[in-house]
């Protein structure tokens, strides 16, 4: 019994070693990208997301898996490179913000939604909101 607990244990320990090792990685290319291009990029996981897909559906397909995590590289790189490009080159001289919610909001097709109680015709950075009423009608 106690043979077991240690196998599951030692698993245990290689499964959070590896996933530290993972999220170092993706802490290290985060601090990469802003240090040498200075754009807050959020959607950096979404390509390593699409990389790993992508090494995953190669070697499924029958590639070997040096193959497949080479396809999976070239794969990032024309994400990464397209994402340049088309979304972080216009607005590489504005503000941060406006460069963490082209990152952040558009990223796998998502789109920032205007809350209810504001107006589309509302500026946003006006500094009055109205909340919706309450009163029963």
């Amino acid at each position: 019994m106690d043979c077991q607990l240690d196998i599951y244990f030692l698993e245990a320990l290689i499964n959070g070693l590896l996933l530290a090792g993972l999220l170092a990685l993706l802490a290290l290319g985060l601090n990469l990208v802003f240090g040498v291009i200075d754009v807050v990029w959020i959607c950096y996981a979404e390509l390593v997301m699409v990389g790993m897909y992508g090494i995953q559906i190669a070697h499924k397909g029958g590639a070997p898996f040096l193959l497949a995590a080479v396809i999976g590289i070239v794969l990032v790189a024309i994400a990464g490179a397209l994402l340049h490009f088309l979304v972080i080159r216009p607005v590489l001289d504005s503000a941060p913000i406006n460069q963490l919610l082209v990152t952040g909001c558009r990223r796998c097709g998502t789109r920032c939604r205007t809350p209810p109680w504001r107006s589309a015709s509302s500026s946003a950075t006006s500094a009055s909101v109205s909340a919706p009423s309450t009163s029963p009608t």
